[in-house]
């Protein structure tokens, strides 16, 4: 097939590289509890570790709180290896603890730990040298900080691994300390061991996963696993599921074998998407979208722009915008434009949700978590809509520093120009004037304005469309000028239009719409917009643009129908502003908003 296989043998793996450079003491995160190829076999990386350890001649003790202490593969041993084992394990005091069912009391947690402490001390010339590999370490020696108290048992665990580690006789010992532990939950003290972080799959490694599950068969010579769709090929299911685990993947295609039916393109997002939520402890949402740009209307600059974006941004082109805001009034098709722009692209887009958690230290692990899964299913978008509700400024206050810890991570992931072409961050805001002032020499800001009547016109048949398949519509209706001049007068965004729309369907004979219901629908909208508001936020987002060219007449700007607040500031016939009159009336109609 042409795929190069991924091996992850001692030679690559990065913990077997670590423990190769004379690293006694080590403690290992992330994506440890994976499947992984070893050349053509798919292997478990847990157990995988604990073999490639025993195979090099070690023996591995392995600890967690809920199964307690056993040895790994203690049965495959001599008689005479296991005598002189333990005789050794017995002389610390270890061997009455080990083989023991889990749910070790305090007491008993300590006595292992100092038993381990005195083993791993010990020189490895007269028997095999020794790993202690503890599982979950989290659970015994949790960060303090996103507990109420630390007990006096995780105190005494963190201070005997960090002691431990730290000790000369370990490293002359030729013994290892290992500790599993997720990431961002490990106590302080750990810090002083050796970091081994396991990476999420790339693309490669997926492509050589699934080649193999998809070409495996059972003991019956019957495959494994269930099909693709036709249609979906093996290269499209690994570019859609980039980023994710392999048990992941693994699991789709066992439960399409389960169900007998092939998996389709649908199923894989909808399991990408769980997949991400389980990942990222439910910080990172996948969004999704049938819209194209054909289903805008209006924003003509707006479709430029993001279409010469989307040209660098799916090529990997270094030269890509690293960071985009969307700035305008609500409703005026922000949100929208995200996962289109994704779609163009071939990106994956993600959203944040639920990152602030009420536990110290715990928002900012799991902001941590959430950009490194950003990073790892690259390429992708992060989109944050509200972003100024999202992420507080500066001066936000009462939240013991959360807030600045937070904006002080994206700043910096927002800087790293090594992820232009790689990952976008893609922001929204409706009241743009709130954003922290830093913000401004990192986004690109795109201005969205609200749409004119004659836009209105046209965006009736868009959803007409949209809802019942067909359009039947004429924009030069004069019932559809009136309704979309009277709509324009009472500040109706495109969200509140498709409201409209589905009102006069309601009551539309047979659910046909035609032009005398939509001016029904549009006289008895009540209309709750603020003009003021509107022309503050709009004026807002002009002044803050960065480029000419994304102004919304730069493409023509003597026949552009420039809206009623722009009277006077902007030179139709130049198209350039006059900023004194700008930010005169952006003071002016501040006063009549309700911000």
């Amino acid at each position: 097939m042409g795929i190069e296989t991924s091996k992850e043998t001692s030679h690559t793996d990065p913990l077997m590289k670590a423990i190769s450079a004379g690293h006694a003491a080590v403690f290992v995160t992330g994506n440890i509890h994976d499947f992984t190829l070893v050349g053509d076999e798919i292997a478990y990386r847990l157990e995988l570790i604990m073999d490639q350890l025993y195979e090099q001649g070690f023996i591995v003790i392995r600890y967690s709180k809920s199964q307690g202490g056993r040895i790994h593969r203690y049965s495959s041993l001599n008689p005479k290896d296991k005598q002189v084992i333990d005789s050794r394990l017995n002389a610390v005091g270890l061997l009455p603890i080990l083989n023991k069912d889990g749910n070790n009391t305090p007491e008993e947690t300590r006595n292992f730990f100092r038993s381990v402490s005195r083993l791993l001390q010990l020189p490895a010339s007269e028997v095999k040298p020794i790993a202690v590999v503890i599982d979950y370490s989290e659970h015994l020696a949790p960060a303090v900080q996103t507990s109420a108290a630390a007990t006096d048992e995780h105190t005494f665990v963190a201070e005997s691994l960090h002691t431990l580690a730290n000790a000369p006789a370990l490293r002359k010992s030729k013994n290892l300390l290992i500790c599993f532990v997720r990431d961002g939950l490990q106590n302080i003290l750990l810090n002083d061991m050796h970091r081994v972080d396991y990476t999420f799959p790339d693309e490669t490694q997926t492509k050589a996963f699934i080649n193999k599950t998809l070409n495996g068969l059972d003991a019956n010579d019957k495959p494994q696993y269930g099909p693709l769709e036709k249609g979906l090929t093996e290269q499209d299911f690994a570019r859609l599921t980039r980023g994710l685990r392999l048990r992941d993947v693994e699991a789709m295609l066992r439960e399409a074998r389960a169900e007998n039916m092939p998996l389709n393109r649908n199923h894989v997002l909808e399991a990408k998407a769980t997949s991400i939520l389980r990942a990222s402890e439910g910080t990172l949402a996948v969004m999704s979208t049938n819209l194209t740009l054909d289903d805008i209307v209006g924003l003509e600059v707006v479709k430029g722009i993001f279409t010469i974006m989307s040209q660098k941004l799916k090529t990997g082109d270094p030269t890509s915008p690293r960071s985009v805001l969307m700035v305008g009034p609500p409703g005026t098709s922000k949100s929208s434009f995200a996962p289109i722009l994704a779609a163009i692209c071939g990106f994956n887009i993600l959203q944040f949700q639920n990152v602030k958690n009420m536990y110290v230290g715990e928002s900012e692990r799991r902001l941590r978590l959430a950009l490194s899964l950003v990073e790892t299913l690259a390429p992708s978008i992060l989109f944050i809509d509200e972003i100024t509700e999202a992420i507080p400024n500066r001066d936000a206050h009462g939240d013991s520093g959360v807030s600045l810890d937070l904006l002080g991570q994206l700043f910096k992931f927002s800087a790293r120009d090594e992820l232009r072409g790689k990952v976008l961050l893609l922001g929204a805001s409706n009241v743009p004037e709130r954003l922290d002032p830093a913000w401004h020499d990192r986004f690109i800001f795109v201005p969205f304005l609200e749409l004119m009547p004659q836009e209105i016109c046209l965006l009736f048949g868009t959803f007409q469309r949209r809802m019942t398949g067909k359009n039947t519509l004429d924009p030069q209706d004069l019932k559809l000028i009136e309704s979309a001049s009277m709509l324009h007068s009472k500040g109706a965004s495109p969200r509140k239009i498709l409201d409209i729309i589905n009102h006069a369907l309601l009551f539309s004979a047979n659910g046909n719409l035609n032009a005398d219901d939509i001016l029904t629908a549009s006289k008895d909208y009540v209309g709750s917009a603020n003009p003021m508001a509107v022309a503050y936020t709009s004026l807002v987002a002009i002044s803050l643009t960065s480029f000419y060219s994304f102004l919304p007449w730069s493409l023509d700007s003597e026949n552009y129908i420039y809206p009623w607040y722009l009277e006077g500031i902007v030179d139709k016939k130049t198209g350039e502003i006059d900023r004194d009159k700008l930010h005169k009336q952006i003071q002016e109609y501040r006063k009549h908003t309700n911000l």
